[in-house]
């Protein structure tokens, strides 16, 4: 045997590591924007999480004040303000550096309140509805995810408003929950 037959193998050749950097490219290649469309659905999925949440403690809500409890919460307020305050009373302690709200414009119809928040993600003010147009409120928030959750307004002893200005009114108020 000749001294180089001898000789323990002490390291990886250059070629060989050329091989597995080759390899670990092409991996991170394939997996980098799965793991980004994976992150991108989980925000999306959290969000909506949190905007059913609100829904459900709005309607867990209006039964507290249906029923006269001193747990009810009146909203008396409009616009984003109300939304605010549904934000506020229905998930207390949520981060409002990563969430914010805005309404829908009280005289879209229900059937219409998805659409609207579908505008609002799509950021769509080239002939969609946006802010200018009346549907929502904030324009500069447009173009990020978002989700739907409402707020029912003057459900306890609040007076509410006129009769004449309850014809066309919906005490339920339609608001866009989004990341900021």
């Amino acid at each position: 045997m000749g001294k180089w037959a001898m000789r323990a193998q002490l390291g990886f050749t250059l070629i060989e590591l050329a091989i597995v950097l080759v390899i670990l490219g092409v991996l991170a290649a394939i997996a980098a924007p799965k793991i980004g469309e994976l992150l991108g659905n989980a925000e999306e999925r959290a969000l909506e999480v949190q905007a059913v949440k609100l829904r459900e403690n709005n309607a867990i809500n209006r039964t507290y004040c249906r029923s006269g409890s001193e747990d009810c919460t009146d909203i008396e307020s409009s616009g984003s303000q109300a939304c605010e305050e549904g934000l506020e009373h229905f998930l207390p302690g949520v981060d409002t550096d990563q969430f914010g709200v805005t309404s829908i414009h009280s005289d879209i119809p229900r059937d219409q309140w998805r659409e609207a928040v579908e505008h609002f993600e799509a950021g769509d003010h080239n002939g969609g509805p946006s802010a200018s147009d009346g549907w929502y409120q904030e324009d500069d928030a447009a173009g990020r995810s978002a989700a739907l959750f409402w707020v029912d307004r003057f459900l306890g002893e609040s007076e509410p408003p006129s009769e004449s200005w309850l014809e066309d009114w919906d005490p339920r108020l339609p608001c866009i929950l989004y990341r900021r």
